[in-house]
């Protein structure tokens, strides 16, 4: 916990015990394949999932290229965000987009939102993928309050 909150500038008396490292990007993955069964093959389809541990300043970039790995993978499966967050350290807002990524991270009242959109350009309608994506890259971005 000592490496997330310097990296985050903030701290909280109350983090304390043994560390328990979470591996987000194997989490995501798994996640990935347990809803897949759910997709609709024949369409395009999106998947929201939270994981604040994923954020952590210094691994966010390599990440970003292994989701967009994993989101290729299957052509149904449009738009992958990622959401999380937390409470304390500066107030930063920032956006790191391509085509195939937007990050972006948003600060209100101390209170910081993450969110990372990939856009699987390998999709079955590449088009509507890059329409749908950067409508929610503009929405995100734009937003004066985000709650999740």
């Amino acid at each position: 916990m000592n490496q997330i909150e310097s990296e985050r500038e903030c701290s909280d008396s109350c983090f304390s015990g043994v560390p328990c490292p979470i591996d987000e990007v194997k989490r995501i993955k798994l996640k990935i394949e347990d809803k897949k069964r759910q997709f609709d093959r024949n369409a395009l389809n999106g998947l929201i999932i939270r994981a604040d541990h994923l954020f952590l300043p210094n691994y966010i970039e390599q990440y970003i290229g292994i989701l967009e790995e994993l989101t290729y993978d299957h052509k149904y499966l449009a738009i992958l965000i990622v959401i999380g967050g937390h409470v304390g350290g500066k107030e930063i807002n920032s956006k790191n987009e391509d085509d195939s990524h937007c990050f972006l991270v948003k600060s209100i009242e101390l209170i910081t939102r993450e969110i990372l959109v990939v856009a699987n350009m390998c999709s079955l309608d590449h088009l509507k993928t890059l329409n749908f994506s950067s409508k929610l890259r503009n929405a995100f971005d734009n937003s004066k309050t985000l709650l999740f």
